[in-house]
């Protein structure tokens, strides 16, 4: 098994972990997957683009997409296209953001940061009353804001 593919393993049984002992919602896991998923196309796009010579995504942008829980689909994309792997300055900021975000992962476990989750699960899902109209709708919200236990 390659390093990267450990890497993201460990990142799925720890996010599973920490749902199913109650520290976060479903919804942190579903954020990395979504956001992961759009920093991997668009490092395919910017691949594409410096190949053709075409116009490119700023650094900056993909940086902020690894920050946004992105940065499994951009560890994906990079070893998959073989882009932006040799760039130092690149990689340095790129690992910055992963020990940011794991960083924060582990914070969540931590008593403010537990209290954090809780109130923000309780804002998010007192927005769901105001603007969803259904209760299906509402059942979702519930279903990815829920706290175990």
């Amino acid at each position: 098994m390659k390093w990267h593919s450990t890497l993201l393993l460990l990142l799925t049984a720890g996010l599973a972990f920490s749902y199913f002992n109650g520290f976060t919602p479903l919804l942190i896991s579903l954020l990395f997957v979504l956001v992961s998923g759009v920093a991997f196309f668009a490092y395919r796009k910017d691949k594409r683009a410096a190949q053709d010579g075409l116009w490119r995504i700023p650094e900056n942008n993909l940086h902020l997409l690894g920050l946004g829980f992105g940065w499994p689909g951009a560890l994906l994309a990079q070893q998959r296209f073989r882009h932006k792997t040799k760039k130092l300055s690149f990689q340095i900021v790129f690992w910055l953001t992963v020990v940011v975000n794991l960083s924060a992962i582990v914070w969540l476990h931590t008593d403010r940061g537990h209290l954090f989750v809780r109130k923000s699960c309780f804002q998010i899902e007192n927005l769901g009353f105001e603007y969803i109209n259904s209760r299906t709708g509402m059942d979702i919200l519930f279903f990815f804001t829920h706290l175990r236990g």
